[in-house]
């Protein structure tokens, strides 16, 4: 099957190979791909990206000027909640990686869960602001060959786009420092939060 979106769940592949499973595989069945792997990778964005994505305060008071009309206040309606952007691979690998990509969860498709909510803590390899986490997955197709769309991967040339979950709060980091992903997962939808530093 290759019912992966750009979110890897998007496509509702749990529910449609738990179902063939359960209805047309004999036991014995090969399952390709058997397993899909979901990693997350934090990342600092491009100034002009983030700022074609956010009200930005020089935006605000340009846009104020021009209209006549005070729009200041929606800086603080700028962003209530994660939001994901879709970038091609060849724009995910111009933002700045600040850490390695971790998983956030491994899936055996043979008994795929309901829903999806976990944790996982991400270091930061270098020093940034924390705009947002990057969602790649990789897909097992057998014990030697996997399929990734990790854009950092020379390998990746995938016709998926690459998630990139702009947050609320872009909290700064030093190298070193730990950084906790929230990756959930119910009612088809997908969702990536980043929770502080520590």
């Amino acid at each position: 099957t290759e019912t992966f979106g750009n979110e890897p769940l998007g496509e509702q592949v749990l529910a449609y190979v738990g179902d063939a499973v359960r209805r047309l595989l004999t036991p014995d069945a090969r399952l390709v791909p058997s397993e899909l792997r979901i990693l997350g990778r934090l990342v600092q964005l491009q100034d002009p990206i983030l700022a074609a994505h956010i009200f930005h305060p020089d935006q605000l008071q340009s846009w104020s000027a021009s209209y006549g009309i005070e729009l200041a206040p929606l800086a603080d309606l700028a962003l209530m909640s994660p939001r994901a952007l879709m970038l091609r691979p060849d724009e995910a690998r111009t933002h700045t990686a600040l850490s390695e990509a971790v998983e956030l969860c491994r899936i055996d498709l043979r008994q795929p869960p309901a829903r999806i909510d976990v944790t996982s803590t991400a270091v930061a390899m270098a020093p940034g602001r924390v705009d947002g986490a990057m969602v790649l997955f990789e897909l097992t197709l057998s014990d030697q060959h996997t399929l990734t769309t990790d854009p950092i991967t020379p390998t990746a040339a995938t016709h998926w786009r690459v998630p990139m979950w702009l947050q609320p709060q872009r909290p700064v980091v030093a190298q070193g420092e730990t950084v906790e992903l929230r990756y959930s997962f119910e009612g088809g939808r997908g969702r990536v939060e980043v929770r502080g530093a520590g």
